[in-house]
């Protein structure tokens, strides 16, 4: 079994479209992960619903507990309010991490390496700067677990 045989579409923005667009994109309750593009085309790399979750919290509150029971408690608590005058590439760093994209036709085995040195729910397949797709857990650990090789 290939990645091609696994992958499904994936949504795609650019790294200069504004922040709102990601709240829009992952209001999909099945979205895993969303493709990011340069302005000139070239993909940069996944933001995932997890980044999403950890975007809409300032660093302050994400990182003491206290805090985030304060803070949550706020009737004037807004999540989308720390996406606003905000661009896709500056909600997640995705430059700052790993982002290893497989191709298409790359064994399972390696889908499987990749998502475990990016600590990453998904990774997308390209090749050569296309986007051919994306790769959730969800839709590899069922393949996995239901494949026979003849």
């Amino acid at each position: 079994m290939k990645a091609s045989d696994v992958m499904s579409p994936v949504a795609v923005l650019r790294a200069d479209d504004p922040a709102e667009y990601l709240a829009r994109t992952f209001a999909r309750p099945t979205l895993r992960a969303v493709a990011v593009m340069s302005a000139e085309g070239k993909p940069l790399g996944l933001v995932t619903d997890e980044d999403v979750l950890y975007a809409l919290l300032p660093p302050y509150v994400r990182d003491d507990p206290v805090l985030a029971r304060v803070y949550e408690e706020d009737a004037d608590w807004q999540p989308g309010r720390h996406l606003k005058d905000k661009l896709v590439g500056n909600v997640v760093d995705i430059r700052g991490r790993e982002q290893i994209p497989v191709g298409p036709d790359d064994a399972l085995v390696e889908v499987i390496s990749v998502m475990g040195r990016t600590g990453g729910p998904a990774v997308l397949v390209a090749e050569d700067d296309l986007v051919f797709g994306v790769i959730t857990v969800d839709e590899l650990l069922p393949a996995l677990l239901a494949w026979h090789p003849s």
